[in-house]
């Protein structure tokens, strides 16, 4: 059985053995990866990288662009070819610079916009379509359709418009491409953090366990209450389901991150 815990200090390293841990953890960007590496090297220990991807300081083209022109700052958009591309020279790099475990895949997916206090229920969902050139692109015909639709839905209750499945299912197919771009350029097992089933994030796209299988070894996981936990595991898992929070019982996949 897995057990590992994310390491930031070397000195951890020494006693993670004794304490039950038979793996670790580390950020791929950490500025003392190296170090970490060599004490890991050391005790034999199995390192798993974690790399976050579609992250990028401050605003740029790329960024999520939603139907009010706002972005979301620090991110980029999945769609956008030049988010892709640097997502691939990340994983590429990484995957060189150690013989890794496996590599754990943070933040493929589109990112939701901070909700606000005023919001009826859905509005934080249609604030965050993204309308990106990218996505526009993506949508089609039914962009314009789509971006009247979110306008409305902002400011009030609407009913969900045959355009919001269209535009989710193209968001799968771009996440679920990048996934594989990713899985057919590294040789390293590939582990998903995910959220596994559509009404988990604010975006509802993200890819299932499912639609995963057959590019990765491994999901992560971290639900927030014992009931997003129970709902994960009434869910059909091909692969090996990780989970990162302290509510899950050792019975769920047998793993904590």
């Amino acid at each position: 059985m897995l057990r590992s815990l994310t390491v930031s200090d070397p000195q951890q390293i020494d006693s993670l053995q004794d304490a039950g841990f038979n793996a670790m953890h580390v950020e791929a960007s950490a500025p003392n990866l190296s170090i970490l590496l060599e004490v890991a090297a050391k005790h034999s220990l199995p390192v798993y990288g974690r790399i976050r991807l579609l992250a990028r300081p401050g605003l740029s083209d790329t960024s999520p662009t939603n139907t009010l022109g706002q972005q979301v700052e620090g991110a980029e958009c999945p769609s956008q070819p030049l988010a892709q591309d640097r997502c691939l020279q990340l994983c590429e790099r990484v995957a060189a610079q150690f013989p890794w475990a496996g590599l754990q895949l943070m933040g493929l997916g589109f990112r939701s916009f901070p909700a606000q206090a005023t919001d009826h229920g859905d509005a934080n969902f249609y604030r965050s379509i993204c309308f990106c050139a990218a996505c526009q692109y993506g949508y089609g015909a039914a962009g314009s359709i789509l971006e009247h639709v979110a306008r409305e839905a902002i400011e009030t209750p609407s009913p969900k418009h045959p355009t919001v499945d269209t535009m989710l299912l193209w968001r799968r197919s771009v996440q679920y491409g990048l996934l594989r771009q990713i899985h057919d350029l590294v040789s390293t097992p590939l582990c998903l953090h995910t959220a596994a089933e559509l009404r988990y994030t604010g975006d509802r796209s993200s890819l299932t366990f499912e639609e995963a299988k057959g590019l990765v070894a491994s999901c992560s996981v971290d639900p927030e209450s014992p009931e997003d936990l129970a709902r994960l595991t009434s869910l059909p898992r091909p692969m090996p389901v990780y989970c990162t929070s302290n509510i899950a019982p050792e019975s769920f996949s047998g793993v904590i991150l």
